[in-house]
């Protein structure tokens, strides 16, 4: 599950910074239902990295 969450983060990293979709296109591509679907898990990703 950690593997799925983590390629993900990567696709929609990899989008943003392309920077030629909108946050709630690129949700839906990856695989979530909205924009705040992926905030929400990169909120928890970045938790999970952050801890030691």
């Amino acid at each position: 599950m950690e593997y799925l969450l983590h390629w993900r983060m990567t696709l929609a990293k990899d989008e943003l910074r392309r920077g030629t979709r909108s946050v709630g296109e690129i949700a839906l591509a990856i695989g979530f239902q909205s924009s705040s679907a992926l905030n929400t898990a990169f909120i928890r990703a970045v938790a999970v990295c952050g801890r030691s």
